[in-house]
């Protein structure tokens, strides 16, 4: 895996939005793991995860977020939010 610099924004990352990709991809290498090794980990195909980057798909958002320790709400607010909004939060 290569060097992976730290993305550049804002330190004060507002607590109700969602983490850039950039943010997640960074995390997750320093982690030394990869949306690719997560895919493959957990039976999809190796590009897969990169959907729950693009737009909301829970499953995926659990898995990257077990593998960052932390619950996907705080990665994601605003797609949390907007499902408990629609009554449809998991």
């Amino acid at each position: 895996m290569s060097a992976t610099r730290k993305p550049n924004i804002n330190a004060n990352l507002s607590a109700s939005a969602d983490w850039p990709p950039e943010l997640v991809i960074y995390e997750l290498h320093r982690r030394r793991l990869s949306l690719r090794q997560l895919s493959i980990r957990n039976g999809y195909a190796p590009r897969t995860l990169c959907d729950a980057l693009r737009r909301p798909w829970i499953h995926g958002e659990k898995i990257i977020a077990r593998a960052l320790r932390m619950p996907p709400s705080e990665i994601w607010p605003v797609r949390f939010a907007n499902r408990r909004a629609r009554g449809t939060a998991a």
